[in-house]
C-alpha cells in the first residue's frame, strides 16, 4: 500500500467520522462543503497514483500538425 492509497484510507475514515456530527450542530452548507474538499483531496491523491503508474508523452511532429489542421479547419466560407 503506498502512501496515496493511505491517505484515502483516511479520508473515508474522515468521511465516516465527520457524518456522525448530528445535523443539528452543523450549518446546513456543512455537508456539501465538507464533501467537496474532501472530493478535491482524494481526487489530488488518485492523480498522484495515476501518474506514478503510467507516464504519458504524446509527440506531435509538425507536419502532423499540419495535416490536422489543413483537414479540419472548414475553410468553404472563406472562398
Amino acid at each position: 500500500m503506498d502512501i496515496q492509497d493511505k491517505v484515502l484510507d483516511k479520508s473515508r475514515e474522515l468521511w465516516d467520522e465527520f457524518m456522525k456530527i448530528p445535523q443539528s450542530q452543523m450549518h446546513p452548507d456543512d455537508t456539501n462543503d465538507f464533501r467537496h474538499h474532501l472530493h478535491a483531496l482524494q481526487n489530488i491523491m488518485y492523480a498522484q497514483k495515476y501518474l506514478k503508474k503510467k507516464q504519458v508523452v504524446f509527440e506531435i511532429k509538425g507536419s502532423d500538425l499540419n495535416n490536422i489542421i489543413n483537414t479540419t479547419i472548414d475553410r468553404s466560407h472563406l472562398m
